[in-house]
C-alpha cells in the first residue's frame, strides 16, 4: 500500500500473505498513516499474484 500525504510525501507498507483480507488493509493503512499522521490525498494498492 503507498500512500501520498497532503505535503506531497509518500510512504508505503507491505505485508507477505497467502490471502487479499480487508482486515489486512486496515492494518497497512493504520501502519502508514502513523508514520506521517497528516491528512492522505492518495492511496494506492497493489496484489502480487
Amino acid at each position: 500500500m503507498k500512500l501520498k500525504f497532503n505535503d506531497f510525501t509518500t510512504t508505503t507498507v507491505e505485508r507477505v500473505g497467502t490471502k487479499a483480507v480487508e482486515a489486512d488493509y486496515q492494518e497497512l493503512l493504520a501502519e502508514g498513516w502513523e508514520r506521517k499522521a497528516k491528512p492522505v490525498r492518495l492511496i494506492g494498492l497493489g496484489v502480487r499474484l
